[in-house]
């Protein structure tokens, strides 16, 4: 069983990755779009040949970390085509700025499934390259598309970014029409200091709206 484990973003900011992609459609014939409901970032990828007899120790392991983890925002950074240093694009995706609360994820994950053989293990640190993809170069592509490609996705202005309360465990299977991915687990991230901030703000408010009207009166 091939999986990994991802963060899909809100209908929002997903809506606002489709219409990039359509402002873009004059170039369908050199890049392929990454389906609606397959646009990701892959904060874990664990392998192509997992056991069942894995998969539920892995469900239970990654559940310890979240059940202790506090959800987090994510900030869009840029859209870029193809990774910095590389002649030839790959892939057009959106980037994130570094996430502390992320790379803390990653690594109590990585510590909890060092044990499990049939896990993908990493050579290097990928913490940084942390993206939605949002395309893929197909054949026939020339220079001159590649550059009026990067021309026009400067002009773009990207969401702020958005607030991650769960992460998923997803089942993907090739085929010639690209992946199929499914949900095999939701892992919810807690809540309580987003809670705690919600109720110190609401005191907060209340005590200068009393305050304010104080001294007018």
């Amino acid at each position: 069983m091939r999986l990994f484990i991802g963060i899909f973003p809100p209908k929002e900011i997903l809506d606002s990755f489709v219409e990039i992609q359509n402002g873009l459609d004059q170039f369908k014939n050199y890049i392929r779009f990454t389906k609606k409901e397959n646009i990701h970032i892959t904060v874990k990828y664990l392998g192509d040949d997992i056991s069942k007899d894995s998969l539920n120790g892995i469900i239970k392991d990654v559940r310890k970390v979240t059940n202790k983890t506090e959800a987090f925002d994510i900030r869009l950074k840029s859209i870029r085509y193809g990774f910095p240093g590389r002649r030839w694009p790959r892939i057009m995706y959106i980037s994130i700025y570094r996430s502390l609360e992320l790379n803390t994820i990653l690594s109590k994950i990585n510590d909890k499934l060092n044990c499990y053989n049939d896990i993908h293990k990493e050579k290097y640190d990928l913490s940084s390259m942390y993206h939605f993809t949002l395309a893929r170069s197909k054949k026939g592509l020339t220079r001159e598309v590649i550059l009026d490609i990067r021309k026009r996705i400067e002009k773009i202005d990207l969401w702020d970014g958005f607030h991650v309360n769960k992460l998923g465990l997803i089942s993907s299977k090739l085929d010639n029409n690209g992946p199929l991915y499914k949900n095999i687990e939701s892992f919810s991230l807690e809540e309580f200091l987003n809670l705690i901030y919600f109720l110190l703000r609401n005191i907060y408010d209340k005590i200068y709206s009393y305050l304010f009207l104080m001294v007018r009166s």
